[in-house]
């Protein structure tokens, strides 16, 4: 059921909550600004300072990171509408304008002068009250070399607590970092109880088997914008798509592998811990890179 309280409020005064809530209870997860590189930020339409966002704090808090490219949000409009999705998981109702948020994105990479970025929309409710904010977020864009040949992941055995909703988890963010840094690896795996591999820890992943594309069904994983717009892109191309969790076992029999996401794009994988593979020379992951360029071409062509 649908909380309707969020509609009681139509006003958010930062200094307000502020006074209420630097003494309030503990165990709320406070806003996550440690992957900021701006001085700035939106919060709910207004131009606020980066250090602003500590003030807010809520039991829950969902997010999504849209990438930039000449000024223009690449699929915006589905990124927000898997933001209201995350809202409704959690049973409250997401309340947004899209040209307004376009609006909001647009003051915010003015002020802050940048024109390829990307922009961290994070969304709550305090006290009643939606609090939607955006900032600049640290990025990573692959190059050119890593999309030629590919990339080094590892496996690691841990779950999302709700696949499903993009929410920040402080624990498992660090429980992440950590595994990156022993691996050395660009992305870590996630593999569950049944030792089958789900996705990536910021992004989503496809195997490759003959002439059939296998990936984690939508129950398990977060459904990505990437992953969707792929998934899209198999069925145009008249791939066949197997959605399966691939078993840790079967990555012997695997010829090509893949990740997808905001800033990665269809990024191939050269090496799953000691497993290799000629991912980025796979007609198919080829295919379907090319088609998914194709795509942002036209949504920058089409603004």
């Amino acid at each position: 059921m649908v909380n309707d309280d969020v509609f009681k409020c139509s006003v958010w005064n930062l200094s307000t909550l502020h006074a209420k809530y630097q003494s309030k209870l503990r165990g709320e997860t406070a806003m996550v600004v440690s992957d900021s590189i701006g001085d700035y930020c939106i919060i709910n339409h207004e131009t606020k300072m980066i250090d602003e966002l500590n003030l807010i704090k809520a039991d829950k808090i969902v997010y999504e990171v849209v990438r930039i490219v000449n000024r223009i949000p690449l699929f915006l409009e589905e990124h927000l509408l898997r933001l209201e999705k995350s809202f409704s998981l959690m049973c409250t109702r997401f309340i947004y304008d899209l040209e307004v948020i376009r609006a909001d994105i647009e003051k915010l990479i003015s002020v802050q002068k940048l024109e390829n970025c990307n922009v961290k929309i994070v969304a709550t409710v305090v006290d009643s009250c939606q609090v939607v904010a955006m900032y600049l977020s640290e990025f990573y864009y692959p190059k050119i070399e890593e999309y030629s040949k590919g990339v080094f992941v590892s496996l690691f055995n841990i779950e999302r607590d709700d696949p499903n909703i993009k929410k920040i988890n402080t624990d498992y963010i660090d429980a992440i970092h950590k595994r990156l840094i022993e691996t050395k690896a660009f992305e870590i795996l996630l593999v569950n109880s049944s030792n089958e591999i789900l996705e990536g820890s910021k992004s989503n992943i496809f195997f490759v088997k003959g002439e059939k594309v296998f990936t984690a069904p939508d129950d398990l994983v977060l459904k990505g914008i990437t992953r969707s717009l792929v998934i899209n892109i198999c069925s145009e191309l008249g791939i066949d798509l197997v959605m399966k969790a691939l078993p840790v076992s079967e990555l012997s029999n695997i010829e090509a592998a893949f990740l997808t996401g905001t800033s990665i794009k269809v990024l191939p994988i050269s090496k799953i811990d000691n497993y290799n593979f000629l991912s980025a020379s796979n007609k198919i992951v080829v295919d379907i890179m090319e088609k998914y360029d194709e795509l942002i071409n036209n949504c920058l062509m089409n603004g």
